[in-house]
């Protein structure tokens, strides 16, 4: 269901696309390379960067899709059972390395200017899909887990532009990212983690937009 739903969201943002590109109302695209840090309540504050594509619809509205990538280190706890599934040791620590890759569809709004000709205000709404994968290693061996999930995500931005040149500008944006995955997997039944993985929590980018036409 939420790979259809996310399906039938990219559909509409290309068609969408393709009906403002008129003689009137000509299309601008744009590319940006963004980078900086992020903090889901469950994993931590670690690395986050991505690419953008978008395309100006008119003065104000633009669509644009991104794919993001996150990573961050931690330890935490687990239980670990035997084959029969027997838990066989609490609170063990684990070191743990989170990868949560992101695919977003967002909707930016140009926001009148209020300081100056050079810096343009914007908000942006996504939706999107991300993929969870994390790798578990237990401090008291050489044991591995592997954790694997994917789920719908929803995300608010709020940021600024300050144009450099006729084609390029810096950009800084402030996001809060809503998801969360409703169940863990573990694959070789060895370690036993959380039923609820929370990857919800803010975001602070930066990085260099080009102004493609």
């Amino acid at each position: 269901m939420k790979k259809i739903l996310f399906i039938s969201l990219l559909l509409i943002a290309v068609v969408s696309i393709s009906f403002a590109d008129d003689e009137n109302n000509p299309s601008k695209g744009y590319l940006e390379a963004q980078i900086g840090l992020m903090n889901p309540w469950d994993t931590g504050l670690g690395f986050d960067g991505g690419i953008v594509a978008g395309l100006r619809l008119d003065q104000v509205v633009s669509l644009n899709a991104d794919i993001g990538y996150y990573r961050a280190s931690f330890v935490t706890t687990v239980n670990q059972t035997n084959t029969s599934g027997a838990i066989i040791a609490t609170g063990l620590a684990s070191q743990t390395t989170a990868n949560l890759y992101l695919l977003f569809v967002n909707v930016r709004i140009d926001i009148p200017y209020v300081i100056a000709d050079i810096i343009q205000p914007y908000a942006q709404l996504g939706v999107g899909y991300d993929l969870m994968y994390n790798t578990y290693q237990t401090t008291s061996g050489s044991q591995t887990d592997l954790f694997a999930g994917d789920f719908l995500a929803f995300r608010i931005e709020i940021g600024a532009q300050l144009t450099l040149g006729e084609k390029t500008y810096l950009f800084l944006n402030l996001g809060y990212m809503f998801s969360t995955v409703e169940k863990s997997s573990n694959p070789s039944d060895t370690l036993e983690i959380g039923e609820l993985i929370d990857a919800s929590g803010f975001s602070v980018l930066c990085g260099v937009g080009f102004k493609l036409q």
